[in-house]
């Protein structure tokens, strides 16, 4: 499981003098993982094409996402879900190994309030300048 690193503030009580001095301390707090299973070859259609790119965005940018085949996955609610419906649950969406989204791929949006995303990793920025080269606009 991926964590990141928090540093909190604790105060220290107690102390002589009524001094109050500040420290901090490292806790973990679990990343949040997306995990898209699919058929074994998924159809070209442009929601694969999108999904494809948002996700190599996403992973640049340093996100736990990945995509596996639907019959590799070993979690018993996705193998429950798959024997009632059968491939017409393909893709399904894993959030923390929680299956969120069934019988197609997350949005955009869905991804980037899933991740917290900022603006502009998955979509390009638009600042309304993009007509002047050099502007950092996309």
């Amino acid at each position: 499981m991926l964590y990141i690193l928090v540093l909190l503030r604790e105060e220290v009580r107690g102390r002589s003098e009524g001094t109050n001095p500040i420290t901090f301390c490292a806790k973990q707090i679990p990343m949040t993982s997306v995990i898209i299973l699919e058929p074994e070859h998924p159809a070209a259609s442009p929601d694969t094409a999108r999904i494809s790119s948002v996700l190599e965005k996403l992973r640049t940018a340093g996100y736990a996402i990945s995509r596996l085949p639907a019959a590799s996955a070993e979690n018993p609610v996705v193998s429950r879900i798959l024997a009632q419906k059968g491939n017409a649950a393909l893709p399904i969406t894993l959030v923390n190994n929680f299956p969120m989204i069934t019988g197609r791929y997350p949005s955009n949006d869905e991804l980037k309030q899933i991740l917290a995303v900022p603006d502009g990793i998955i979509e390009p920025k638009h600042c309304g300048c993009c007509c002047i080269e050099g502007c950092g606009c996309e």
